[in-house]
């Protein structure tokens, strides 16, 4: 006797299966309960880096083919949407209500809705309040946030400071 089983895999002076076709044995599909184990440890991993509120999953207004269908729409929007303000704002001179102060605010520092969003409502006020949209007051608010760093945060800038120096 050989020692083969019906897999085409000896037994070896072990008692271990031999590799027969270079390829270790698989141990099998996973249990449920060590599926669902690893589904709640990866959900935890990514609610404690905060990657579950910041990645949303894809949805369906994201595919390109919707998106080029869509757009038109999206954008005559956008056109109804900025003659609104340059009427209402530009020509028309009224005071900004708080939606429109968190608008400029968010556009002023360059963040998305989603990090405007991830902020606590006391934070943004505090931001609104600043009228950082202005700016003066941008730059000083930046000046501010770069002392309390203690100065190790550096400005993004061009390359021609490096070009001078080569």
């Amino acid at each position: 006797a050989s020692g083969a089983d019906d897999s085409g895999r000896g037994v070896g002076k072990s008692g271990k299966a031999k590799k027969s076709n270079g390829k270790a044995p698989s141990s099998g599909p996973k249990d449920k309960t060590t599926l669902e184990a690893e589904a709640i440890a990866n959900e935890r991993l990514l609610q404690a880096v905060g990657l579950d509120e910041r990645y949303p999953k894809p949805a369906l207004t994201d595919v390109l083919v919707v998106q080029i269908f869509t757009g038109p729409v999206a954008g005559a929007k956008w056109l109804v949407w900025y003659v609104n303000w340059l009427v209402k704002f530009d020509i028309g001179g009224q005071p900004y209500g708080p939606e429109e102060q968190a608008y400029l605010t968010r556009r002023a520092m360059h963040i998305s809705v989603g990090q405007w969003e991830a902020l606590s409502a006391e934070k943004r006020e505090e931001l609104c309040a600043k009228e950082l949209w202005i700016s003066e007051n941008f730059e000083a608010f930046s000046q501010d946030e770069l002392a309390r760093a203690g100065g190790s945060v550096r400005v993004a800038g061009g390359g021609k400071g490096k070009k001078k120096k080569q």
